[in-house]
């Protein structure tokens, strides 16, 4: 079963926006039967949502 993952934003008028919708691409399957996805990354408090970079795309030194 594929985790549906949906990506808000904001368009240049501050207008709400979808960014993406879609399944979540970053999962590991690491024993048979077990998935998990990564959703969401932040380096920091609060987070910066402006950089543009996707923080569920990182690869993290640990399963998601």
């Amino acid at each position: 079963m594929a985790i549906r993952r949906v990506v808000t934003g904001h368009d240049e008028n501050l207008k709400s926006m979808i960014v993406s919708d879609g399944p979540a691409a970053n999962v590991r399957e690491n024993r048979t039967g077990h998935r998990s996805s990564l959703i969401w990354a932040t380096d920091s408090a609060p987070a910066n949502i402006t950089s543009g970079e996707d923080m569920g795309e990182r690869a993290l030194g640990t399963a998601p």
